[in-house]
């Protein structure tokens, strides 16, 4: 579900540079991790809204989502 609904909605958002979806090799662990790069804090507030330092999951994913966590970091350089 992950890849028919939170990939296409951050993919389209304005000011997302790029992203990276992975789970672990472990087949039995029920998690995944999604990590994205934006233009800049204003670009994030315009994708999450008012609570830009909480996830934004689709409501249809809600359901499968046990636990969320979210953080922002600036990165100083790229190599």
């Amino acid at each position: 579900m992950l890849d028919r609904l939170s990939v296409p909605m951050v993919k389209s958002a304005k000011g997302m540079r790029g992203y990276y979806a992975g789970e672990p090799f472990d087949p039995d662990a029920a998690e995944f991790t999604v990590t994205t790069l934006w233009n800049d804090l204003d670009s994030i507030k315009a994708f999450a809204g008012e609570n830009w330092n909480r996830a934004v999951i689709p409501p249809d994913e809600v359901p499968l989502i046990a636990e969320s966590y979210i953080h922002h970091y600036r990165i100083f350089s790229s190599g």
